[in-house]
């Protein structure tokens, strides 16, 4: 069942993408249907037909309803108040569905909306959460990122109707507000401070200046909230991923584990700060002065082919499948690339395949050098012109 809505929704995002958000609905006859009651039942359901208007009809009742189109019955639909946007959701299922987390949020806030009925859990409306299947960001002067979460255990036609019905949130959403379906996308023009560092003026969004402290010295730049790290800038060798130079000074970056959705839009927010270090004209992408000497060997992955150093062919095994890449040491695991969100932090792009990092807790130094050579894969991917970092 989960499969057929999924599709259902994907359909209906490629659809919405590509006539814009701000471009009438149109009706599709493959979103309307409902999900059949079974994996093993080919004839789709049928939803109950709307009672046709009654000839006796005055022309007061009618004044003023719209005659445009209504594929998705936003007309017949109640509404689901959040302060700062309004749902909508099928006036039939009004008495029938509850809505648990409904109220006055902020469009920055991580929170969900979880639908049920008769107990049983239809779906969970996600906002500013990196689970679940991406629906769009709702843009505003301040963005709001939007996922569900599909109960894929349900059985009961009427249920798995209820469910579908999540494309009539979708396309309200498309319909009356700035939506951007099936993408992911930060405010990135609302405004950014300057701080000063060793490597000169850095820059991070404004909507964090009262919340984010940042400590800078000779050896880098730290990041944290509320007592906890976030992230550092470092300007010594034994730390962190290399991402490049500013002169003669290397500059690598050191994430750290949380567990906060604010603080990993924090930690996100990175990406603001090192676009435009890239873009400097002292800035280069590996460290100073620093020939490659070290010999490598070669690893045939999905996304080409990998280098890492040949000292540790023996001892590293490495498993690349199609999902992600792993490294290890016996039993130690050292890191993994996973090309799937919601696990470590985002490296960058493939082409069209992005990269996260997700390293372990290691004890023994020779496990720490293993770990720290995966700067040697991210300086062979910076030199191939199909690797996008932080892209």
């Amino acid at each position: 069942m989960k499969k057929i809505l999924l599709l259902s929704l994907l359909l209906l995002l490629s659809l919405l993408a590509a006539c814009g958000a701000d471009a009438e609905p149109k009706p599709t006859q493959t979103l309307t249907q409902p999900v059949p009651s079974s994996a093993d039942t080919a004839a789709p359901a049928t939803l109950p037909e709307p009672e046709p208007a009654s000839t006796e009809q005055t022309q007061s009742e009618t004044e003023g309803r719209s005659t445009e189109p209504d594929p998705f019955g936003l007309a017949d639909s109640f509404p689901i108040e959040l302060g700062f946007v309004t749902l909508r959701y099928p006036a039939r299922w009004q008495d029938r569905v509850e809505i648990a987390g409904a109220g006055t949020h902020d469009p920055e806030e991580s929170f969900s909306l979880r639908f049920t009925a008769g107990g049983t859990r239809l779906f969970d409306l996600l906002f500013n959460s990196g689970e679940g299947i991406l629906l769009g960001t709702l843009r505003g002067e301040r963005y709001t990122t939007v996922s569900v979460d599909l109960e894929p255990e349900l059985t009961d036609e009427t249920l798995l109707t209820m469910q579908e019905d999540v494309n009539t949130i979708l396309q309200g959403l498309a319909a009356e507000y700035d939506f951007v379906p099936g993408e992911r996308l930060t405010r990135e023009d609302g405004g950014v401070f300057s701080f000063s560092t060793k490597i000169g003026a850095l820059s991070y969004p404004s909507k964090w200046k009262d919340q984010v402290e940042i400590e800078s010295g000779e050896t880098g730049v730290r990041f944290s909230h509320a007592g906890n790290r976030l992230f550092d800038l470092s300007f010594t060798e034994e730390n962190g991923v290399l991402l490049g130079s500013v002169g003669n000074t290397p500059v690598y970056l050191l994430y750290y584990s949380v567990e906060d959705e604010t603080e990993r839009a924090m930690q996100d927010d990175v990406n603001v700060l090192l676009q435009a270090l890239m873009e400097r004209t002292d800035y280069s992408p590996s460290a100073p002065e620093s020939p490659r000497e070290e010999a490598v060997f070669e690893i045939e992955t999905r996304i080409g082919t990998l280098r890492y150093p040949a000292k540790w062919k023996d001892l590293v095994t490495v498993e690349a499948g199609r999902e992600q890449i792993s490294f290890s040491h016996g039993s130690v695991k050292l890191f993994s690339l996973v090309f799937s969100e919601g696990q470590g932090y985002f490296l960058g792009t493939y082409d069209d395949v992005s990269i996260y990092v997700v390293d372990y807790k290691v004890e023994e130094e020779e496990d720490r050098a293993m770990q720290d050579d995966l700067n040697v894969i991210i300086q062979y991917l910076l030199e191939d012109p199909s690797f996008s970092l932080f892209g």
